[in-house]
């Protein structure tokens, strides 16, 4: 028996469409170019001379969604990152494989996980010219805890345990002045305004610079890290931070210094008068209490005489 004709109209049109399913199935297996409508051409077109209009703007083509003067854009970038998995899954995408070869001589980043970086990255920069610097306070919402989270990875990397710390994320942070140690910054901040202080008073800030309290306070601070550091090694000082307060001639110990300072008036003493001072100058007290401090450490008794002191001294024609 003859089929009606709508049936077999209706079973050509399904035979029809079931081989047309066939063929596209197959050819984005092979991954060969199909035939786009002229319009959706144009599109990719008009998208692709933005995209290489961002990137010699920006230097990268990781356009966030969220980036409002270029939203459209984003929004594209976006869906070529959706659309580039259905082209890896064979599955039905408008990304062909000349497509895909013409991004990736943009550099597109398809990995959504290195472009939320990059985007970030980008977030970091906007911080920079509003501020200044790149020094996001962790508070500071999703983009302060981006950046306490990188300075935790450059950790790892450093330690060389698993991270997520490349050397070109470095290198992009770096150029944007990124702080890697926040107590290292602090410190060369405190180092430098010190050096200021001495260069311009002649000396090191005392307690009596009522203006310069805190500067007094960080010097006492190092000067109580550098005992500790003698004593057992345990300190905030490194050998780093000892040698640039030393190049400055950092004197460590006050007393120290107060001691110096008496033996050179001793010297002049000795210098305009032939002679060191009795013990009717107050000069020639304080020679005096050296003569007790050097009795007291010959008997083995607690005494801040020192052999380094005695040498000093001595130089100076002074026997003890």
């Amino acid at each position: 028996m003859t089929p009606p004709a709508s049936f077999t109209a209706t079973t050509r049109r399904k035979s029809t469409n079931a081989g047309n399913a066939k063929s596209s199935e197959g050819r984005n297996e092979r991954g060969a170019d199909e035939k786009l409508p002229t319009s959706q051409s144009a599109r990719w077109e008009r998208r692709i001379r933005d995209l290489r209009a961002f990137r010699e703007a920006y230097g990268h083509v990781s356009v966030s969604t969220r980036d409002a003067e270029n939203a459209q854009l984003g929004n594209w970038v976006h869906i070529q990152r959706v659309q580039y998995k259905a082209f890896l899954d064979g599955g039905k995408t408008h990304l062909t494989r000349e497509r895909v070869r013409e991004l990736d001589r943009e550099q597109f980043v398809w990995d959504g996980t290195e472009a939320q970086w990059t985007e970030t990255l980008e977030d970091l920069r906007r911080y920079r010219r509003l501020y200044g610097n790149a020094m996001v306070p962790r508070s500071e919402g999703k983009l302060g805890r981006w950046v306490h989270n990188q300075r935790s990875e450059y950790r790892y990397y450093l330690a060389k345990k698993p991270s997520l710390m490349t050397e070109e994320r470095i290198r992009l942070l770096e150029e944007e002045g990124f702080v890697w140690n926040m107590n290292d910054y602090r410190w060369q901040k405190m180092f430098q305004h010190v050096v200021a202080f001495k260069n311009t008073e002649g000396g090191w800030p005392a307690k009596k610079d009522k203006d310069s309290i805190a500067l007094f306070n960080w010097v006492k601070e190092q000067r109580r890290e550098y005992k500790n550091f003698l004593k057992n090694g345990k300190s905030t000082l490194s050998k780093y931070r000892i040698d640039a307060l030393n190049q400055e001639k950092f004197i460590w110990d006050p007393w120290e210094l107060q001691w110096q300072s008496k033996l050179a008036a001793v010297q002049d003493f000795k210098l305009q008068n032939k002679t060191f001072p009795t013990n009717s100058h107050t000069l020639g007290l304080w020679l005096r209490r050296q003569n007790l401090l050097y009795e007291k450490m010959q008997n083995g008794k607690k005494s801040s005489m020192t052999m380094a002191r005695i040498k000093a001294l001595e130089s100076i024609g002074y026997s003890l």
